[in-house]
């Protein structure tokens, strides 16, 4: 059997008793409440939420301007030197292991410049989180 194959993810292996708030007659089911109840109930998931929010919002940002100039996947990723694969998946926030560098010549292909910034956590733990 291949290496992870047949495991599910940590996160999947737990029992939630956070329930679906319940659908009422032509409204749709309300998820964010849901998951703002299982954020609060588990900080683990609270952080894995935090940071698909920051991938989701990279994303959109990106596309939003490579857009406003008016330039296709395809031209950005030629300017970028990367692959038109690659833009979309950074746009829809499906990235892993995003590359500063990757995220520098995509910016530079949007004639734009690259800041990161470093800021003090709420938290204030003095500890990185560790991702498995």
């Amino acid at each position: 059997m291949k290496k992870g194959v047949g495991k599910e993810p940590e996160m999947a292996s737990r029992r939630n008793t956070t329930k679906i708030p319940p659908q009422r007659a032509g409204e749709p089911t309300d998820v964010m409440t849901w998951i703002e109840g299982i954020e609060r109930d588990d900080p683990a998931f609270a952080a894995m939420v935090a940071e698909e929010k920051k991938r989701l919002n990279l994303g959109d940002r990106i596309r939003k301007i490579r857009e406003d100039q008016g330039l296709t996947q395809a031209e950005v990723a030629r300017r970028a030197f990367t692959s038109q694969s690659m833009v979309a998946r950074i746009e829809s926030g499906s990235h892993d292991n995003l590359r500063i560098e990757t995220l520098l010549r995509l910016a530079r292909a949007l004639g734009l410049e690259l800041e990161i910034e470093l800021r003090r956590s709420k938290k204030r733990s003095g500890r990185a989180l560790r991702t498995v």
